[in-house]
Order: structure tokens, then sequence, then C-alpha cells
């Protein structure tokens, strides 16, 4: 195959499912009977109780390339990947995979739970069509990569779900692919686990693997992948290059947002002493101090805490995190130093962000507050906000990419041949 070549093509696909047992049983019954007789199955239509969870999804992926299938959950990510690898067949549509398929798609799937590690590596291997003298070429590696090596002899079913994910994404990676295909499993593992997949996912782009890439980690998406596909409600939202289709991604993160942060709710949060003090409502502001969830880069943004206290707090003080969508905590700031010595009765408290420096994106705020013997509050997710995409103010700033801008000066200076 050649550079240029199309590894993976869908066209029209669409797959749908009953949402009763009972009826799904009866579907398929009069499918396969009706395929047995040489009539066509209704699969373009609709029956009582069914839906379709993916539908008219296309899509082409060229040899060597990553491609990232992104969108909120129940969009149709995995039902789309598990059709790619003939897990499920498409009602609709056709699907052309040129070359071997790995998939990493459910923890331990295609492992037997009576094996022990090095045997499922083995009937792994032999699945793929290798020899054994080709496994055996393998096998350390595959082990050392893995980390189990302590419990490779030992049955799979008392594996851990991160031990499988190890000795899973190890065997898939190394069987030699030609298309692979990874789900949010990755996800089990641990950070540095994570981390080594990902730097051995942009080693091996170089051999010509093609990945496709399920996750709702978007800023691994933008690191790894040259193309995505952004689906909501089984359908494409958004196909293209990944920076592309992220911004979309974002935008639409925003708009399903079903935290109300102009209603003060906070019903995710919990108080230590509601008798002596409570908080009332988180807000955000923009640079006219009006309500807004939605935030130029670079422009002023004030995080406004609604609160009463009932009886005299000393050293009140107020904390807040940042967290990007996919659970980061970008950063933590606070008011010690700046607090107030002693409050009592209904007050706000002002968290002034003079030039927002995050890229675009949705943002969630942690809020805590506190006295000097104890916390008082703390809410994870106080309140939700979107920077909104703009080339403009990006290019004025000299951001091209990452999670947030930092401030940067540029000197360029003649040096004097010798």
């Amino acid at each position: 195959m050649s550079s240029g070549e199309i590894a993976v093509q869908a066209r029209g696909v669409s797959k749908k499912f009953s949402r009763s047992l009972g009826r799904s049983i009866w579907y398929g019954i009069q499918d396969v009977s009706r395929n047995l007789i040489g009539l066509q199955t209704r699969s373009q239509t609709l029956r009582p109780d069914e839906f379709w969870a993916v539908e008219d999804v296309s899509f082409d992926l060229h040899r060597g390339e990553i491609m990232g299938l992104i969108g909120p959950n129940g969009s149709g990510k995995s039902t789309t990947l598990k059709m790619l690898n003939g897990i499920f067949m498409p009602d609709v549509g056709e699907i052309e995979i040129r070359g071997k398929v790995g998939a990493l798609i459910d923890v331990g799937v295609g492992f037997h739970p009576m094996l022990t590690g090095r045997e499922n590596i083995y009937v792994s291997g032999a699945v793929h069509g290798m020899t054994r003298r080709q496994i055996d070429g393998l096998l350390d590696e595959i082990i050392a990569f893995s980390e189990v090596e302590a419990f490779i002899d030992t049955p799979v079913k008392y594996y851990s779900s991160g031990m499988y994910v190890r000795l899973g994404f190890s065997v898939a990676i190394h069987l030699n692919p030609d298309v692979l295909l990874i789900d949010e499993v990755l996800s089990v593992g641990d950070m540095a686990f994570s981390r080594k997949c990902f730097q051995k996912i942009e080693a091996v782009l170089n051999s010509g693997i093609t990945v496709i890439f399920v996750s709702h980690a978007i800023r691994h998406v933008e690191r790894i992948c040259q193309k995505a596909v952004l689906l909501h409600k089984g359908k494409v939202e958004a196909y293209g290059e990944a920076s592309d289709v992220t911004k979309q991604y974002y935008a639409l993160a925003n708009n399903l947002s079903t935290l109300d942060t102009k209603s003060g709710d906070m019903n995710l949060g919990q108080h230590s002493a509601p008798e002596r003090f409570k908080v009332l409502g988180v807000e955000i502001l923009n640079e006219e101090r009006k309500i807004s969830d939605q935030h130029y880069m670079m422009s002023q943004m004030v995080i406004r805490v609604r609160f009463e206290a009932y009886e005299k707090m000393k050293d009140l003080n107020t904390f807040v995190r940042l967290y990007s969508i996919d659970g980061i905590n970008i950063v933590s700031i606070s008011s010690i130093g700046n607090g107030c010595s002693e409050w009592i009765g209904p007050g706000t408290c002002d968290c002034v962000i003079p030039e927002l420096l995050l890229r675009e994106g949705v943002y969630t705020v942690g809020i805590s507050l506190s006295d000097q013997t104890f916390s008082l509050f703390r809410a994870e997710r106080a309140a939700e906000f979107s920077v909104i995409p703009d080339e403009s103010v990006f290019h004025r700033a000299g951001s091209s990419g990452g999670m947030m801008h930092i401030p940067a000066s540029w000197q360029f200076h003649s040096e004097e041949q010798n």
C-alpha cells in the first residue's frame, strides 16, 4: 500500500438497535429467517422500539494516519468502532478496511480467562495469522511493555482491569496490525502507562500503521490525530482536520452543558456547617460585569461567589480551581493574603482574572471556602464556562496551540561573523 492509499473507508454506515430486549430477539429471528429464504431484511426502516445508534456515517482514512472519534456520551463512537472491527454488522452502508486489524475495544476482549497471559499472547498472535516463531520473536518485548512480568504465567481471570489493559494494548500494538482500533479503555491504565501508550502510538506512525482512536480526552486527540470525526446523536457533526473538528466539539459541548451557572444551584456542593455559613451561588461574569458562560481569550473574567455568614467568620478565604473538560486541573488560586479577617452577614467574593489566558474549550470551576478553623464549603463543579475560538486574538497573542497562552516576548539578534 502506498502512503496515499485509503486504508479505511466508510460509506453511509448506519446501525440500529431496539430498546426492548424481547423485540430485539424477535426482530433478529425475523431477519435471519428472511435471509435464509433469500428476502432482503428491512434494514433501512425503523420498526417499533428501534432507533438509529449510528446513522449515515462516512469518512476516508489513509495509510499511516491517526483519526480521532469524538463526541458526547451516547453519540455512537463505540458502536462505530465495533462495526469497523466486525463485532457489529452495519444495517446500511459499507465498510472497507485494507489490511490486518488489531483492536483494543473492551477490557479483556479476546483473552480466555482460564489461560495465562503468556498463553493468551500466543492465541492472539495465532488469530492474527502469525507463526509461533514470529510470536517467539516478539514475546519478550510484549511482556516487557505490558509491565506484567510477575503475573505473565497467571490465568488472566485474576488480572486487574489495569493489567488487562496493559497486556491487551501491548499485544495489539506489537502484532504489527495495518489498522489499530483503540477505545477509551486506555483510561483504565495509570498515568505513566497511558503516557507510554501514546508515545508508542506516535512511534509506530512511521511504520505506516493506521489508527482510529476513540477518546473523551480531547487534548490527546489534538496531540496525536491528523483527522477527527465528531459524532452527535449517531450522526456526523463534523469531519476533517483534527484541529478544526475539536473546536466544533468545544462549541457543541458548551451548548450541551446542563449546568446552569446563572441559577446559583449548588446541589453539587457540600456545606460543612450550613447553620454557620452558606454559599448561595456562583456566577461567571464578563468584563462588563454581566453573567455570561462564553468568553474570549485575553478578556477579563470574574468568578463571583455569593454567600452569607450567620455568625462571625475569621480569616475567610476562597479557593478557585479551573478544570479542563477532561478533568485536568489547570490552575488553583486562592485569596490567602487577600482574604477577610472578619465577616458576618451576606456578601460576595470576586475572583478577578484580568486576562483569560485559556485557549478555546469548555472549563469547569471548582470552589472552596474556609475560615481559620476548618473548611466551610466545597464544590468540584460549581460553574462552567467556555472560551470561544477567535483566531484574530490567537494571532495577536502569538498563541498557536495547547491549553493556554503564555505571554512571551521575542528578540532577534544578529551575530557578527569572525
